[in-house]
């Protein structure tokens, strides 16, 4: 007779089994247990120990099963496959240049000319500092960003040619030999020679050439100097004190622009003593002067104005994957602007956007923006003085719409120097309470706070981080 069928003859949590003429009442183990030799009770069966490999990396026994983990770096795909994560491709990269993805790890990288920092962070080599430049003994070796350039010095009269060597420079074709305007210039080899025409002479370069010229008739006739008219001569040999006479007028009235006439000769005018020529600097030529511009400016087409020259744009400025290139009048930097962690980058704006679908956040009824951190640059002239309007600040919607019911509130300025915000149209414009220094920085950040024009709930909150830059020239 089987006594187990009878019903639950053992009681809970114990198994019936049937023996020849009786039966035998034994614990029954869940999943991941076992009995004991004895059959009295259960033990746990370590699944890690008796089952290599189980797992691909990590197991952890539990009572009644086991765990398989992964180590710093994977992931866990099902039950027991770990998979590298690649950290590269994830939204932020960890690294602000270049990103290789390694097994269970990654590895930053720069670019050629800069090494890597402990910090991920990219640093540009010196390689003249260090010696890791193949510049010539003769050469001037010049550090730049990322790389370095070798910089052929000439002796005088002589240019750079291909960086390298140096070639011949043609004082005369380039109008900056010392000849007076009435001698020939003939270009050597790092210099020039001045002369006169046949039957005149000059007492030095920059004189004029003067003199007498026979002519088949018996008489004589003073010359001026080349390339300018006179009147005939009277048809009778002029005395000595007709001749100097003679000289004078035509020296007085034959100067060309830039020069004048002084001590019976044609002098050079030195433009650059008369003010206001050259907005930055003057320097004279010979006849003539030229207008000079600082680094990083350009001479404007009037020649006299200087233009800033935005390396940005011009230069395609390549900085981190989380920095801004800024231009600033005379120079440029790379500024760091990053997002900060749920936060996504609008390339329209460059703005950083907090969404509520993503943020975990709640939003009031069709906002779909909880934050936006916004970035400001300005690069202003020398002589910011106080009450000076520098920034407007303006916040926008969703949809690109002004919103006027704002209210904008300094809440971090560690510059020193102390700004205010004055409201205008629903606008906020930064203002100087005292003069800016020139070649200085200042950060600030500013929050502009929202509200819904009926309700008066706050829709909006918009965080402005202002980077200035004063230059040291007033342009």
């Amino acid at each position: 007779m089987d006594e187990c069928a009878m019903g639950e003859v053992c009681g809970p949590q114990r198994q019936c089994e049937n023996t020849p003429g009786s039966y035998t009442c034994t614990y029954a183990c869940g999943q991941g247990l076992r009995k004991t030799s004895s059959g009295s009770s259960c033990e746990d069966i370590n699944e890690c120990e008796e089952q290599p490999g189980v797992c691909d990396q990590t197991c952890l026994n539990l009572i009644g099963g086991y765990r398989c983990d992964c180590r710093r770096g994977f992931r866990l795909i099902g039950m027991t496959r770990c998979v590298d994560i690649d950290e590269c491709s994830k939204f932020r990269s960890p690294c602000s240049h270049g990103c290789e993805n390694t097994e269970g790890s990654f590895r930053c990288t720069c670019p050629e000319g800069y090494s890597i920092l402990p910090n991920g962070r990219c640093k540009d080599i010196d390689e003249c500092r260090t010696f890791q430049h193949d510049c010539l003994e003769e050469q001037e070796c010049r550090n730049t960003q990322g790389s370095y350039s070798c910089i052929t010095h000439c002796p005088a009269g002589l240019k750079p040619a291909n960086n390298v060597s140096c070639t011949d420079i043609d004082e005369c074709a380039e109008r900056l030999s010392g000849c007076h305007y009435t001698q020939t210039c003939t270009n050597t080899w790092g210099s020039y020679a001045c002369s006169c025409s046949q039957g005149f002479r000059a007492a030095g370069p920059s004189h004029p050439c003067l003199g007498f010229q026979y002519v088949e008739e018996p008489r004589t006739r003073p010359l001026p100097p080349p390339r300018r008219a006179r009147p005939a001569s009277h048809g009778y040999p002029t005395s000595e004190f007709q001749e100097k006479l003679l000289q004078k007028f035509y020296l007085q009235n034959s100067c060309q622009a830039g020069f004048e006439y002084l001590n019976q000769e044609c002098k050079d005018i030195d433009e650059c003593r008369l003010r206001d020529r050259c907005q930055h600097r003057c320097h004279n030529t010979f006849g003539s002067f030229v207008c000079l511009c600082p680094p990083g400016y350009r001479l404007n087409h009037n020649q006299r104005t200087c233009d800033d020259i935005d390396e940005c744009v011009e230069q395609s400025v390549k900085c981190g994957m989380e920095e801004v290139c800024f231009n600033q009048r005379g120079s440029y930097r790379c500024v760091a602007m990053p997002c900060p962690t749920g936060y996504q980058r609008d390339r329209a704006t460059g703005s950083c956007i907090l969404d509520c679908r993503r943020g975990g956040v709640s939003c009031p009824p069709g906002v779909n923006y909880a934050h936006i951190l916004a970035f400001k640059t300005a690069s202003l002239p020398a002589g910011i003085k106080a009450n000076q309007d520098l920034v407007r600040l303006m916040a926008y919607d969703q949809l690109g719409n002004l919103v006027p019911q704002t209210l904008f509130t300094i809440i971090e300025n560690e510059t020193g120097v102390q700004f205010r915000i004055r409201l205008k149209n629903g606008r906020g414009i930064l203002r100087t309470l005292q003069p800016l220094v020139a070649g200085q920085e200042y950060k600030m950040i500013v929050e502009a706070v929202s509200y819904d024009e009926r309700e008066h709930f706050i829709k909006y909150s918009t965080k402005f981080i202002i980077f200035l830059h004063i230059s040291e020239y007033p342009y």
